[in-house]
């Protein structure tokens, strides 16, 4: 793995560790947290993706930003299953 993998594997687990603490319970690892609510979450952060990738220029400044959190998302729900 090169340095720019590690940077980016770090960077998913602050963002993990941020979502934990605003979310608690309710982060996808979380008991109240349901695979409904798991989709839900993965969906809305993808269209995030989705959103940086239209002509709108102002929003695809936030590209990488929402990959974390897509990966994010996706790590810690493979994590539970």
């Amino acid at each position: 793995m090169s340095e720019k993998h590690v940077k980016v594997v770090e960077e998913v687990f602050d963002e993990y560790q941020s979502a934990k603490r605003k979310h608690g319970e309710y982060t996808l690892d979380g008991s109240a947290c349901t695979d409904i609510n798991r989709l839900a979450a993965l969906t809305e952060e993808l269209g995030e993706v989705a959103r940086c990738m239209t002509y709108d220029k102002e929003h695809s400044k936030n590209l990488k930003h929402e990959l974390i959190q897509v990966a994010n998302l996706a790590i810690t729900w493979a994590s539970i299953l």
